[in-house]
């Protein structure tokens, strides 16, 4: 074929699903003959358009189409585009809504595209592309955000029905079919696998149709990692499967670090002074997310473990948009009555506190850091394992437990802080505080403490799997290869249909 391949990335709205997807875009585009096409609203393309503008310039062809999202018809706030803008979890309908209402426009913009997409790669979230891309004839590849772990888990246990068995949901239960053995209770699991929840049944099962009718599935994870696992997924769901990452990995340069996600709500030069001024492997660096949805006072908690452990640390608050403002707002003044800011950040130095983005990835690749306390999403799972770095986990939501399984019982580089029960949207008041400062404090001094024999196996076996992801990013490694064999993939396919 002469002309170029297309590939159209349609990224769901959420931080979590959006950045690992724009780096697939530049991974793809950094191959030769590839055009790729995102497809985004206004607001989240403004959030990406230093990453788009920078690729541009290094050679990428990397194309926006802008799509009109229509919050205020579906009962949100003008401009709230994207799940960490939500004022309220229980506008979280609203929003799916809004999401939905997006297909003709979708259909129309992939109708008229020249050169017509040879793929299209779109986010689980929208369970509707399975119908439009057989409509058009477009091949589609189901991007699963999460570890390959996390959905065959979801998988045994949905299809075993094991939680019809389970009476208490803080009873442990062993799940079915796995390669090894691996407990949960009903809470914990909760986020990926609700049978008793019939409005998250009905999502989910609109999920299991829409991946069995793609052409195949992405993954950001890499062979050493969850080749188990990803082999098991490949027989359970009969998919072809390609591990891609970790894709962060190929942001190589440290401008591409601090660029990645959105612009950053600090000051990047002093962040890396205050870094520069500790030890290597001193500072903690603490970040729950997007979308965490503590409540005030458990943020507080979080911070005075931080201050009583007596380490330095770099904590992310509120790294979410503009959704979480009054809860913000309590926590500074719950601050200001304890005195906490001035004594940590004003006057004693030890606590760099970022009220909004933070340049994860370059924070966590300074020789200074040397642990990570996580919400054990996937993105910053996979962040801290390309860093080196043993962790403190602190699973909230969805997937986030399984990831926490993986890194404290599978690959033993992590240190529980003790969080027991999902914070379900909506209920955030009635769970209130699940982890108080001193249990903070024990798991982040048991994280750091580097004379202890656990401590130290625990780091050596984080720096071990750093060297595995960055093997498997470079030339000849699994995900490099991996990538080639997706574009051909789709290369033979678009050849096949020409021929036709």
């Amino acid at each position: 074929m002469d002309e170029k391949l297309h590939f159209v990335l349609l990224p769901f709205m959420a931080q979590g699903h959006t950045i690992p997807m724009v780096d697939i875009a530049k991974v793809l585009a950094q191959r030769s003959g590839i055009t790729v096409t995102l497809l985004l609203t206004p607001s989240n393309h403004a959030r990406v358009k230093p990453i788009i503008d920078r690729s541009s310039q290094l050679g990428m062809d990397i194309l926006v189409q802008e799509l009109i999202f229509s919050a205020e018809e579906a009962g949100l706030p003008a401009g709230c585009e994207n799940l960490d803008a939500l004022p309220s979890t229980s506008l979280m309908g609203n929003f799916f809504t809004a999401v939905y209402s997006l297909r003709p426009q979708i259909e129309t913009l992939l109708r008229k595209m020249h050169p017509k997409p040879c793929c299209l790669v779109a986010d689980m979230c929208f369970t509707f592309m399975a119908e439009v891309s057989q409509e058009l004839g477009i091949p589609r590849i189901y991007f699963h955000g999460m570890s390959c772990f996390t959905f065959l888990c979801a998988h045994q246990i949905l299809t075993s029905k094991i939680l019809d068995t389970v009476s208490d949901e803080f009873e442990y239960f062993d799940v079915p079919g796995m390669p090894h053995k691996v407990s949960f209770t009903e809470s914990q699991v909760k986020g990926m696998a609700a049978p008793k929840n019939k409005g998250w049944m009905e999502f989910n099962d609109k999920l299991i149709v829409n991946e069995d009718a793609a052409y195949g599935v992405i993954f950001n994870t890499f062979e050493d990692l969850e080749h188990i696992y990803i082999r098991e997924y490949e027989k359970v769901r009969h998919k072809r499967i390609w591990s891609l990452g970790p894709v962060s990995m190929f942001n190589r340069e440290p401008a591409d670090k601090v660029i990645r996600g959105k612009t950053s709500s600090v000051d990047v030069d002093q962040c890396l002074k205050w870094l520069d001024s500790w030890e290597p492997n001193t500072v903690v660096y603490a970040c729950l997310g997007t979308i965490s949805n503590l409540t005030a006072g458990q943020m507080l908690e979080l911070g005075l473990g931080l201050e009583a452990s007596g380490r330095p640390f770099i904590w992310s608050i509120g790294s979410s948009g503009d959704g979480h403002n009054e809860s913000k707002e309590l926590l500074q003044k719950l601050m200001v009555q304890d005195g906490f800011e001035e004594r940590v950040g004003t006057a004693g130095r030890r606590g760099l506190m970022i009220w909004g983005w933070a340049p994860q990835v370059l924070i966590l690749s300074h020789r200074a850091v040397g642990g990570f306390l996580t919400h054990c999403g996937w993105n910053s799972s996979m962040e801290g394992i390309s860093a080196g770095l043993p962790m403190v986990t602190w699973p909230l939501i969805a997937d986030q437990f399984y990831n926490e399984k993986l890194v404290v019982d599978v690959w033993k580089i992590g240190v529980r802080v003790g969080a027991k029960r999902t914070m379900e949207f909506g209920k955030e008041e009635e769970i209130g505080v699940q982890v108080r400062k001193d249990e903070v404090r024990r798991a982040v001094e048991k994280l750091m403490d580097g004379g202890d024999e656990e401590g130290e196996a625990r780091r050596k076996r984080a720096k071990e799997l750093a060297n595995k992801a960055k093997e498997a990013v470079e030339g000849g490694g699994s995900s490099y290869v991996n990538i080639g064999k997706f574009i051909e993939d789709i290369r033979n396919l678009a050849t096949m249909k020409n021929q036709l």
